[in-house]
C-alpha cells in the first residue's frame, strides 16, 4: 500500500516538474528579445569588469572607472567600424564588378 502512495507521489511530483519547465520554456520563448539583451549585457559587465578592478585599485573611484572603460570600449567600436566600413566597401565593389562581368560573359 505504501509502495503505491510512493509511485502517486513520485508521478505528481514528475508531472509538476514538467509542468514548471515547460512554463519556464515558454517563458524564455515569449521574451526571447529580452533574454538575448540581457545575455549580451551580463557578457559585457563579465568581461569589462576585471579593467574597471584594475582602474579601481590604482586609486580612481568606480565611476570613473566605468565612464574610463565605457568611452574607451566606443572609441576601440568607432575605431574598427571606421577601419573595416571602407575595406568592406571595396571588397563589395570587387565582388559586383566580378559578378557583373561573369554575368555578361
Amino acid at each position: 500500500m505504501s509502495g503505491l502512495n510512493i509511485d502517486k507521489r513520485l508521478w505528481l511530483s514528475l508531472g509538476g516538474l514538467t509542468v514548471i519547465l515547460l512554463l519556464i520554456l515558454v517563458g524564455i520563448f515569449i521574451f526571447l528579445d529580452i533574454f538575448i539583451y540581457l545575455i549580451v549585457s551580463i557578457l559585457f559587465v563579465y568581461l569589462l569588469n576585471p579593467f574597471i578592478k584594475n582602474i579601481e585599485d590604482k586609486g580612481y573611484s568606480k565611476n570613473g572607472a566605468v565612464i574610463a572603460v565605457f568611452l574607451s570600449v566606443i572609441f576601440i567600436i568607432t575605431l574598427f567600424v571606421l577601419i573595416i566600413i571602407p575595406l568592406m566597401k571595396d571588397q563589395i565593389d570587387i565582388i559586383a564588378s566580378t559578378y557583373s562581368k561573369l554575368s555578361t560573359d
